[in-house]
């Protein structure tokens, strides 16, 4: 790896994620007024999200190989370019079928970009540690866009919105140039099959099922906030608020490490997170909302450097961690649409209890997984 600054792989790597995320992110609110402003079904809505997140899971698949080689850099700014024009030509608000499609071009170009970014973190010497100080970032930067994206899409509908994804795309991406580039291999070919293939299998589908679940809820957050009372301006509030807290969540994990290993951490998380869905979509008022949404996100920061963790020590090359941030987003991207159709056909409460039981199997998925991963020499930092 190139000889550059923790805290410039840091900001590069937050910067990564930042814009691969920003679809997914965006979407409880975008949702919202793509059915509000123009009138579209939550299943055609849906499908929207779904196509553009599924396009970045398989963007990010197919780069991991390429992230464990080549520029790092030539990536992640080959990726912000196709994110651009996906998010700017979707403000002209085209008919649904190019509008489709543009969607999916940005999920290519985020899912690039977020691949790099999750390699060049990987491969550090303290991953969960730079994983952790990075979500602090981009949580931030995520509460911002939470809080103020409604003031956008409420007069302007979804075309302000996208506008708002590509401005930020472009802001994000100067600091690239400090994404690292691969390990040295001395001269030697790198292996293409990837080191423990049975475990890393195992622990990107249980991080798929995991985001299955809450993908779907999280999607129709602000869709549930209506139905508990509040209006998309006091949803947006809430979820940024929520946010903001997460950064507290991922400095818990940056100052706790993995002293005492991931397993309990993730356990504990993913168990308080399924607690909170009950509570958000079961309880229909505006206390209940608030409570459960912002648990939710707090514990939601606060577990994922311990997932990306995992990942990184199959790996040093990064690529585990690349392909597991597809799979998330895999999860994410089957979420609206499976969500859409529950919400359609049966109610919220429905929805909830799907995250509650792919969740549950998820974890138990992944704790083998874990488990290794705490065996490691790794642990301790």
């Amino acid at each position: 790896m190139s000889r550059i600054p923790k805290k410039s792989i840091i900001i590069a790597v937050a910067a990564a994620q930042t814009l691969g995320y920003l679809g997914w992110t965006s979407s409880p609110i975008i949702i919202g007024g793509l059915i509000d402003v123009l009138g579209m079904t939550a299943s055609a809505a849906g499908i929207l999200v779904t196509s553009e997140l599924a396009a970045l899971a398989i963007a990010s698949w197919v780069s991991a190989g390429a992230v464990g080689k080549y520029s790092r850099r030539i990536i992640g700014f080959t990726g912000a370019g196709l994110a651009f024009l996906g998010h700017a030509l979707s403000s002209l608000i085209p008919p649904f079928e190019v509008l489709l499609l543009l969607r999916i071009l940005a999920g290519i170009g985020q899912g690039i970009t977020l691949a790099a970014g999750n390699a060049v973190a990987a491969g550090s010497d303290y991953p969960d540690k730079i994983f952790a100080r990075v979500t602090t970032l981009v949580v931030f930067g995520i509460a911002l866009q939470l809080f103020f994206l409604p003031y956008v899409t409420t007069p302007f509908g979804p075309a302000g919105g996208y506008l708002v994804l590509a401005t930020l795309t472009l802001a994000v991406t100067p600091a690239f140039i400090f994404l690292s580039s691969p390990p040295n291999t001395g001269g030697q070919e790198i292996d293409k099959v990837l080191p423990n293939p049975g475990l890393g299998l195992l622990g990107i589908v249980a991080i798929g099922l995991i985001a299955v679940g809450q993908g779907s809820v999280w999607t129709f957050t602000e869709r549930i906030a209506t139905a508990a009372g509040l209006d998309a301006v006091a949803a947006g509030g809430i979820l940024g608020a929520g946010t903001l807290l997460g950064i507290a969540g991922a400095s818990l994990a940056v100052w706790l490490g993995t002293k005492h290993g991931r397993t309990i951490p993730i356990t504990l998380g993913t168990c308080c997170i399924i607690a909170a869905i009950f509570i958000l979509v079961n309880v229909p008022t505006s206390t209940a909302f608030s409570f459960g949404t912002i648990s939710f996100i707090f514990i939601y920061w606060f577990v994922q450097p311990y997932f990306f963790g995992t990942l990184s020590a199959l790996d040093n090359r990064g690529r585990w961690a690349a392909s597991g941030g597809g799979a998330q987003i895999a999860g994410t991207a089957i979420g609206p649409a499976v969500g859409g159709l529950i919400v359609t056909s049966v109610s919220y409460a429905a929805l909830g209890w799907l995250a509650i039981i792919i969740g549950l199997i998820g974890l138990v998925a992944i704790l083998p997984v874990v488990r290794f991963s705490d065996s490691t020499n790794d642990t301790g930092k």
